[in-house]
């Protein structure tokens, strides 16, 4: 699909949704200009992603104070009521295009957006929008993003030919450069940061979350987190649910699954606990960043594939086991220095790499806690190559 028939497909996307430029954000006018634009896999009910775009926004008004902010968002009125700031709806591309035409900083991520595995039309989708972003004179910047996988030469191509104009290039992990450089993207542009998820300690709105979980006070508990992935693919399941009557069974610790986006993540949840014979907990309510810190705060370890799941544990101070369906998460684990197995490992070694970090608990809670709050110093720098598009002499527009 070219970038034409990329924007072919908003508009018919948006032809569809009525209403869906952001009301009742339009009451702030047409002429209402946000000195930032801001795209992510966002409305879309996945914790990771809301609790990074919390994260951003409190660093942006800690940082950069008196900025506006306008995101894109799958549910703008949602966004807008949640994060009290403008919201457009995503494929709402008369609507983007007018809020690009007013100049600022699109900030572009976090998350893992430039890749063809989940989606090859979201991919040329973000490229459209980095492209718009810069052909109307903003100044774009990838903010902590993984890059890939690129599975398709007309993908590395596009990534790379788009990348190459962008004015900022922070990526979150070393994986991520070593992509962009194979791929042709000019490295002095790039700066390896980490993701903005380590920054959840410093969120000032992260104090105070529940654990609503429905394990019984006093009870051990770990946090267990899978999302679907290959549909008719269910070992990875199969495996899980072993892993629940191991933690039960010899360790006498309940498994609470906690699914972080929802309702995909839900049916994976379910799936593990009808098969697990154990009584298990599900955390059945969204989960807020701060929620998220205060029940991984409290478990004894984390087994999860989701890596804002991971990271967030890793803030925590809670030792984890990585299960590995991209290489983000093996990078994640490899700095933490604790135990990844691949998607299809089995049930033993799932349990063997468990009972690992429940053996090693201490000195691993110790160890993910240092290399955590070294990442949020790298995160941090993030922020600053943001400040910094702002410094320039025409303040933020190209």
């Amino acid at each position: 699909m070219t970038g034409a028939s990329a924007k072919r497909r908003l508009w018919l996307i948006n032809k569809k949704a009525p209403g869906a430029s952001g009301v009742p954000n339009e009451k702030m006018g047409d002429t209402a200009v946000s000195d930032i634009v801001i795209a992510g896999y966002l409305g879309f009910a996945n914790s990771g992603d809301e609790a990074l775009l919390s994260i951003v926004l409190s660093e942006i008004k800690r940082r950069l104070p008196g900025k506006t902010v306008t995101v894109l968002s799958m549910k703008p009125k949602k966004t807008h009521k949640l994060y009290g700031v403008r919201a457009r709806h995503r494929y709402n591309a008369a609507a983007i295009n007018g809020e690009f035409s007013r100049g600022g900083v699109f900030l572009f991520g976090g998350g893992s957006l430039i890749q063809d595995v989940t989606s090859h039309r979201s991919l040329l989708y973000y490229l459209w929008l980095l492209r718009s972003a810069e052909r109307h004179g903003m100044k774009t910047m990838l903010f902590a993003n993984g890059l890939g996988p690129l599975l398709r030469e007309s993908s590395r191509r596009g990534a790379a030919e788009v990348l190459s104009r962008v004015d900022a290039i922070t990526l979150r992990d070393r994986d991520s450069a070593r992509l962009a450089e194979e791929i042709g993207v000019p490295m002095g542009r790039v700066t390896v940061t980490a993701d903005t998820a380590f920054l959840l300690n410093g969120e000032p709105d992260g104090e105070g979350g529940h654990v609503d979980s429905g394990v019984p006070d006093g009870m051990k508990y770990a946090v267990i987190s899978y999302r679907p992935w290959k549909s008719g693919k269910t070992e990875y399941c199969e495996a899980a649910s072993a892993l629940c009557r191991h933690l039960w069974e010899k360790h006498g610790i309940a498994p609470l699954l906690v699914p972080m986006q929802l309702p995909c993540d839900m049916r994976t949840s379910k799936r593990i606990a009808g098969h697990a014979g154990v009584p298990v907990y599900i955390r059945r309510a969204p989960l807020s960043s701060a929620d998220a810190r205060a029940i991984l705060s409290r478990a004894e370890l984390t087994v999860g594939m989701r890596l804002h799941t991971l990271i967030f544990s890793a803030v925590a101070g809670t030792p984890m086991v990585g299960v590995s369906y991209d290489k983000k998460v093996e990078s994640l684990c490899r700095e933490m220095n604790v135990p990844c197995v691949g998607l299809d490992a089995g049930a033993d070694e799932l349990c063997r790499a468990a009972d690992d970090v429940i053996e090693r608990r201490g000195e691993l809670a110790g160890s993910v806690t240092a290399r955590a709050e070294a990442m949020a110093a790298r995160a941090a720098e993030t922020v600053d190559i943001l400040a910094s598009l702002f410094d320039s002499p025409d303040g933020g527009g190209k």
